[in-house]
């Protein structure tokens, strides 16, 4: 079972995050449900989308904070 966890990075004590999951091994889950139409946007353009671009930035942050090596 995977639960929602407010984690605080270990180097940066400051920096926290909201996961929507955090697996055993420290991984952050991060879960998108996009409407057909996004969806079809994110598969046609890519990194170049607008969703990409709007959550990327969450991603990130989540992915500094927890500092693991790779994202599940």
């Amino acid at each position: 079972m995977l639960l929602p966890a407010c984690v605080e990075s270990v180097q940066y004590p400051l920096m926290r995050a909201s996961l929507d999951g955090l697996r055993d091994n420290g991984e952050p889950v991060e879960l998108k449900s996009p409407s057909a139409t996004v969806w079809e946007d994110v598969c046609a353009e890519k990194a170049n989308s607008k969703a990409y671009q709007l959550y990327y930035p969450q991603v990130q942050h989540q992915l500094l904070v927890t500092g693991p090596s790779k994202a599940g």
